[in-house]
């Protein structure tokens, strides 16, 4: 899992050490000049770089133990994706139409619209939950910005995109949705 500038990070110290004794003192230097306090820490790094981060415990026999890790720190680059959808949906045979795509990168933003639409509904669904719903009516743009908590385990996650008629007839309809992350 990547580590960002300016990003709050949580470290966890063990709670008994290699002989199973309980530990009573967690002390911890991150490699930038800031320490911490305490079995769980958290820090935020200011710059990017190479850090190393040490964690000195005390058990409660009185011994003391030393442990470091290397934390690569990088610049968060954002990135934005757009998933578009459109055409005719009709009132027999095409009734709704539906755009996925998977999406891998810490998503932080999303903004949904739909443009133009005619007795149009859409729906956006990130993973299998409908996270937001927007309609527009004859020749109008409704827009709706959504913000959405994502798992940040760096697996894919699908978001779904997905426009309906609601009345009878034919509606013509353009939607999108502005994808933003890191």
């Amino acid at each position: 899992m990547p580590f960002y500038v300016d990003e709050v990070r949580t470290f966890i110290g063990p709670a008994v050490d290699s002989e199973e004794h309980p530990i009573v003192s967690w002390d911890w230097d991150f490699g930038d000049g800031s320490t911490g306090a305490g079995q769980v820490a958290t820090h935020t790094f200011s710059k990017a770089g190479r850090y190393i981060v040490k964690l000195t415990t005390i058990n409660d026999c009185s011994s003391s133990a030393t442990c470091a890790r290397s934390v690569a720190i990088q610049e968060a680059v954002l990135v934005a994706k757009v998933l578009a959808d459109g055409g005719f949906l009709d009132g027999i045979v095409n009734t709704e139409s539906e755009v996925t795509e998977q999406f891998g990168m810490a998503v932080s933003e999303i903004t949904m619209v739909t443009l133009f639409a005619y007795s149009c509904k859409t729906s956006l669904i990130v993973g299998e939950e409908k996270v937001a719903e927007v309609e527009a009516g004859y020749n109008e743009v409704a827009t709706k910005a959504v913000e959405v908590e994502l798992p940040t385990d760096g697996k894919d996650i699908p978001i779904t995109l997905k426009s309906e008629r609601v009345r009878f007839g034919g509606s013509r309809f353009a939607s999108t949705a502005t994808i933003v992350g890191f």
